[in-house]
C-alpha cells in the first residue's frame, strides 16, 4: 500500500477535492459543482466511493488478514 505521505500536492488536493463532493457536493447538468452542508447520502454510498477514491492512487492494503504496517511518514 501507499504511504498517503509520498503523494505529491495535486493529488492530495484531488482526493480531498473528492471526498468533499461525496459528501457535500451536488453535481449540476453542466458539469458545476456546489456545496450543501445538508446533503443527504447514505454511509455505505459514501464509503464505497472513497475507496474508489482511494484506490486511484493505490492507497489500499494489498494483504489480506491483518493487513500490512505502514509507516508514519513517506520515505
Amino acid at each position: 500500500m501507499k504511504n498517503p505521505a509520498d503523494l505529491d500536492r495535486d493529488q492530495l488536493v484531488y482526493i480531498v477535492t473528492g471526498m468533499m463532493q461525496l459528501v457535500y457536493g451536488v453535481e449540476h447538468p453542466d458539469g458545476s459543482w456546489t456545496y450543501a452542508a445538508d446533503k443527504e447520502w447514505r454511509g455505505s454510498d459514501v464509503c464505497e466511493a472513497a475507496a474508489g477514491l482511494l484506490g486511484q492512487f493505490g492507497l489500499f492494503p494489498e494483504a489480506e488478514g491483518v493487513g500490512e504496517p505502514m509507516p508514519p511518514t513517506g520515505g
